[in-house]
C-alpha cells in the first residue's frame, strides 16, 4: 500500500510520469500472466479430469436423496445429480477463460517471447483435456455443430486487434518514432480482414449452399429411405408406449419381464 500511495503522488506531482511508468511496469506484467496461466490451467484441468465436485454432489445425493426406483436414482435431486446423467458442458465458462488467454497471448508474445511456448503448452493440455470430456463426458444436447465456432472466430479477430492497438500504444508510449507508426498499417489490414471475413466466409458457414444440398442427396440415393426416417417419430407419447408398468416392478416381481395383466396394446 505504501508503494501505491508513493506512485500515486509521483503521478500528481508530475503527470508526464505516468507516460513512463506505463512504458515500463506493463512489458513488466509478463511473468506475472504467465504465473497465472501456469496456476490457472493446471488447477482448472487438475479439476475437470478428476471431476472432484460431480463426484462429491452424486455421493450426497446418493445417501440423502430418493433412492427406491431406477428412475428415481436417475433423476436429479435438489439441485445433485447422479454420476450416471451426463452435464451440459458450460461453453460460455470455458470460452471466457480462452479469450483471456488469446488476449495474453497476442499482446505478450512480442513483449516477452517466452510466453508464446507457455501458451502453446496450455492451449495443449486445454485441447487434450476438454477433447476426452466433450467425447466421452459431457452431453451432446447443446452442441451447436459448429456454429459456436464462427462467433469464437469472431471474438479471436477482436482479441488481434485489441492486441495491436494495446502494442502501439506501448511503442507510442516509448517514444519509438518508426515502430509505433508501423504498427498503424497492421491494425488496418486486420480491420478489412475482418470486415472481409464477415462479408464471405462467415455467410457461408451459417448455411448449406444448395449445390452441395444436390450432391448430397444424390450421393444418398439408394442409401436412405425417406419412409424409414419418419417412421414412428411422429406418433404420441400414448401410442409410442406398448406396455406400462411401475418404474419398480423388476424389482416387485424379480425378473425384466412384462406380465400379460400390464399389456395394453
Amino acid at each position: 500500500s505504501g508503494t501505491i500511495l508513493e506512485e500515486i503522488e509521483n503521478m500528481i506531482r508530475n503527470p508526464s510520469y505516468i507516460i513512463t511508468l506505463l512504458a515500463e511496469a506493463l512489458p513488466k506484467q509478463a511473468q506475472s500472466f504467465i504465473s497465472y496461466v501456469i496456476v490457472q490451467t493446471f488447477m482448472n484441468l487438475g479439476t475437470e479430469i478428476t471431476r472432484f465436485v460431480p463426484i462429491l454432489c452424486a455421493w450426497i445425493r446418493k445417501k440423502f436423496g430418493p433412492n427406491l426406483t431406477e428412475k428415481e436414482r436417475r433423476t436429479p435431486w435438489m439441485g445433485l445429480s447422479p454420476i450416471c446423467v451426463p452435464p451440459d458442458f458450460d461453453f460460455a465458462d470455458v470460452q471466457a477463460n480462452l479469450i483471456l488467454y488469446y488476449m495474453i497471448l497476442f499482446v505478450y508474445s512480442i513483449l516477452s517471447p517466452i510466453t508464446a511456448y507457455v501458451m502453446g503448452g496450455a492451449f495443449l493440455l486445454f485441447s487434450l483435456c476438454y477433447r476426452h470430456q466433450l467425447l466421452f463426458v459431457y452431453s451432446t444436447e447443446n452442441d451447436t455443430g459448429g456454429l459456436l465456432f464462427v462467433r469464437f472466430a469472431k471474438l479471436v479477430m477482436a482479441c488481434i486487434i485489441v492486441a495491436e492497438i494495446t502494442m502501439f500504444g506501448v511503442l507510442l508510449l516509448k517514444l519509438s518514432p518508426i515502430a509505433a507508426p508501423a504498427v498503424i498499417p497492421l491494425i488496418v489490414l486486420t480491420v478489412l480482414f475482418n470486415m472481409y471475413l464477415g462479408q464471405q466466409h462467415y455467410k457461408v458457414t451459417e448455411y448449406l449452399p444448395s449445390i452441395a444440398c444436390v450432391h448430397t442427396d444424390i450421393r444418398n440415393i439408394g442409401e436412405l429411405d425417406a419412409a424409414d426416417l419418419t417412421k414412428g417419430e411422429y406418433l404420441q407419447p400414448a401410442f409410442q408406449t406398448r406396455y406400462l408398468q411401475p418404474d419398480n416392478m423388476s424389482a416387485l416381481i424379480g425378473s425384466e419381464s412384462k406380465p400379460e395383466s400390464m399389456r395394453f396394446f
